[in-house]
Order: structure tokens, then C-alpha cells, then sequence
């Protein structure tokens, strides 16, 4: 007769997580010396994993799978991907960043009769998205690509002077004061 074992402790045990991220501060935020608002990413997610089971982790988009398995590895950075397209179907290439559904003002980088330049989508001095026609760069593959810098330049959130934005001679990359 076999002895009876005791059930084997769980490889991975959560109960009741909850994960939030502070928004950036916003000008409003600073000048009335206000908490930034919080996002609650997930809350109250428990599961458990015993030796020799599966786990997956299933929902809609945006349900926060990601935010899970991040804090699981402990990975807690809110996650900043700015979306990029591309096109080279046709005889121009064509490159999007950010996502623009309003916007205030464009200001051009390069030229117009060329067929070579930047695009790039403001609100209130900040940069929402930025498209390039022939040129930019490949921002998922080249680091010095000026759609990359775009990229950071989105996710950073700054005022941005347009004189600055449409001279070729200034650096994309040196219009990110937060990475200085």
C-alpha cells in the first residue's frame, strides 16, 4: 500500500492583484501642485499554477493579459508602444507613427514637390503622430531613424516649437528634453 503525498505546492500563486500606473503629470497637474490622475490596469486577478499544468492567459484586447504576465516577471513598467505603419506598395514609401484622430496644426519637414518628407500632427504643441513620405526611416528596426525620434518625442509628451520641427537642420532626437 502506498502512502498517501501531499498535494505539491504551487509553482506561482497570486491572489487579488492589482496593478496601477500614475499618468504624467500634466501642466494643470504641476501649476495647482496636483496628483497625477491613476489608471488601475488589472484589478483583483488570483490564479495558481501546480507543477506539471498550463496556464493561459485569455481576453479581449486591452483586458490587461500583458499587465498580468508583466507583474508576474516583474516588469511593472506601463507599457508605451506607439504604433507604426508602412507601406512600399506603390512607387512611395509610406510611414506612419502615433495615432492622430484631431489635430491643430501639420508641420512639413523636407519637401512638398519632392515627394520627400516628414508630416507631423500637433495639439497644442505636442506631437500626436508624424508620416513620412519617402523618408523617415524604419522607427522598429533603425535606432538613428527620425521616425524613432518621433516615436519618443510621442510618448514623451512635449511642447514642441514647430520652427524647430520643420528646420532639416535641427536634430529630432535633441527636441526630447526628458531624454537630456
Amino acid at each position: 500500500m502506498r502512502a498517501a503525498t501531499a498535494p505539491a505546492a504551487p509553482l506561482l500563486a497570486i491572489d487579488d492583484l492589482v496593478v496601477e500606473f500614475r499618468k504624467p503629470r500634466s501642466l494643470v497637474d504641476l501649476a495647482f501642485a496636483r496628483r497625477p490622475p491613476v489608471v488601475r490596469a488589472v484589478d483583483g486577478v488570483s490564479l495558481a499554477l501546480s507543477p506539471g499544468e498550463t496556464l493561459s492567459l485569455v481576453g479581449e484586447s486591452g483586458s490587461g493579459k500583458t499587465t498580468v504576465a508583466r507583474a508576474v516577471l516583474g516588469n511593472l513598467q506601463a507599457y508605451e508602444y506607439i504604433y507604426s505603419f508602412w507601406s512600399d506598395q506603390y512607387e512611395h514609401k509610406l510611414e506612419y507613427v502615433g495615432f492622430a484622430r484631431n489635430w491643430e496644426r501639420i508641420v512639413l519637414r523636407g519637401s512638398y514637390d519632392s515627394r520627400k518628407f516628414l508630416a507631423f500632427y500637433l495639439t497644442q504643441g505636442i506631437l500626436q503622430a508624424a508620416f513620412g513620405l519617402n523618408r523617415g526611416g524604419d522607427p522598429e528596426l533603425e535606432a538613428d531613424a527620425e521616425l524613432r525620434a518621433c516615436q519618443d518625442l510621442i510618448r514623451g509628451r512635449i511642447r514642441l516649437a514647430e520652427t524647430a520641427l520643420a528646420d532639416d537642420r535641427v536634430d529630432l532626437r535633441s527636441l526630447n528634453i526628458a531624454q537630456q
